[in-house]
């Protein structure tokens, strides 16, 4: 997708699971008011985005938790996006990447979000599933998100 951003997903119409890698760097003040491009300061660590996560408006978020993916330590939390919000036409926006990338919400999109610095990089493993997504696509999900290694280039 971009230096910043890649991922995969299943072939549309399926239940609709996907897995995305982010570089967050700066999360929106408002996902879909006229103030789209004002952000909030983020610092630099994954405390620092999460907390920023934890706060956006309009999402529901769960507060953020430590976890260890990969063998490297990060936090997690789950965000949903609303069915409706009153004001947006559409897609809500949640974070960008430093090469100006927009993370999209669609209605109802649900994900859980591994944040981790990967060798002084702030990484967001996204694992995300649609309304009608099944069960098992989701432990499926799961099984790939733990199965995430990392190597030494």
């Amino acid at each position: 997708l971009s230096p910043d951003v890649t991922g995969v997903d299943q072939a549309s119409g399926t239940g609709a699971t996907g897995l995305g890698f982010w570089i967050a760097d700066n999360v929106f003040v408002d996902p879909c008011g006229p103030a789209l491009g004002e952000v909030a300061p983020v610092g630099p660590s994954v405390d620092d985005l999460a907390s920023a996560l934890e706060n956006l408006p309009f999402y529901t978020v769960t507060p953020a938790t430590d976890v260890t993916l990969a063998g490297l330590p990060g936090m997690q939390l789950e965000i949903t996006a609303p069915a409706d919000v009153p004001g947006c036409s559409g897609d809500t926006f949640a974070w960008s990447t430093p090469t100006g990338d927009r993370k999209f919400l669609t209605a109802g999109e649900h994900a859980l979000m591994t944040i981790l610095d990967v060798r002084g990089t702030r990484l967001i493993v996204y694992a995300v599933d649609f309304p009608g997504a099944s069960d098992a696509d989701r432990a499926a999900l799961e099984a790939v998100v733990e199965s995430i290694r990392f190597d030494a280039p």
